[in-house]
């Protein structure tokens, strides 16, 4: 059953999080070995738009939550 549905992740950004790399790499991993899982790499295209965060680096800017929707929507189409 569980390998029968379509699964998708999103990869994990903010400019400071000392976890982010290791959770997405076991994103990564886990892809790899079901072929049902799908990442939606929203870190790799966060990172080169930091006008779309606060100044912390990881919470969205109206614009940035504007665009992450628009990202998360285009991958699932």
């Amino acid at each position: 059953m569980g390998t029968q549905r379509t699964v998708y992740w999103v990869t994990a950004y903010g400019k400071s999080l000392q976890w982010q790399d290791n959770v997405n790499s076991e994103i990564r991993d886990l892809a790899n070995e079901n072929p049902n899982l799908h990442i939606i790499d929203w870190a790799g295209i966060a990172s080169e738009h930091p006008e779309w965060f606060r100044d912390d680096g990881v919470h969205l800017k109206s614009e940035g939550e504007a665009e992450y929707v628009n990202f998360i929507r285009e991958n699932l189409s």
